[in-house]
């Protein structure tokens, strides 16, 4: 069954970069999310929800040459913008469903879900293939820059159905959801302007 989700970011792809108004709280937000992950030189990132590549350039500060960055996203025209962005031999960028594609298991040093995991309707599988695709030690950051509470909000007034059933569990909900077992917390945030939740696979 095809995810309406596709088209609708697809739409909104020419001009989602002018709309993303990147200002300096935003981008402090990003950057002590990252400096959270400790990414490092040689770290093999998965970008899940890549959109048109919004976290590339921060990523890239932070690897060496032999890091790499694969950015993942189930529209299309979104990946076309983000390839249009970049110029780096670490950097690649995939169309198509994190639930299907391909990935070898435990390929991952670290996975970034920035700003995309309302988006996922069954957020307790999408967590365990993420937690497939990492390798052991690895760490899953989800994240945003405002709380679930305003993004739950700005959803459900949105006019596209399908947008506003797109929720973001709380951080303490999410730590609920997840399989204890194969996750250790190390941060669980979900205040103004900063919701984050950093797991590392046990």
């Amino acid at each position: 069954m095809e995810n309406p989700r596709r088209e609708i970011f697809n739409n909104l792809a020419d001009t989602w970069d002018e709309h993303l108004n990147l200002t300096d709280e935003k981008i402090s937000s990003i950057s002590y999310v990252l400096d959270k992950c400790n990414c490092q030189p040689a770290d093999k990132i998965l970008d899940v929800g890549c959109g048109t590549g919004v976290l590339v350039p921060f990523l890239i500060e932070r690897i060496g040459e032999s890091g790499s960055i694969v950015g993942i996203d189930l529209a299309e025209k979104m990946i076309e913008v983000a390839r249009s962005k970049f110029d780096d031999s670490r950097v690649s960028f995939v169309a198509d469903d994190i639930f299907t594609h391909p990935f070898e298991p435990a390929s991952f040093d670290k996975i970034f879900v920035f700003s995309a995991f309302p988006h996922f309707e069954d957020k307790a599988k999408t967590v365990a293939v993420f937690h497939k695709l990492l390798k052991p030690g690895g760490c899953l950051s989800i994240s945003h820059v405002e709380s679930s509470e305003v993004i739950n909000n700005f959803h459900g007034n949105l006019q596209t159905a399908v947008l506003r059933g797109d929720q973001l569990p709380s951080a303490q909900e999410m730590t609920k959801l997840i399989d204890k077992a194969g996750w250790e917390v190390l941060e669980a945030k979900d205040q103004h302007k900063l919701y984050h939740l950093l797991l590392r696979k046990i």
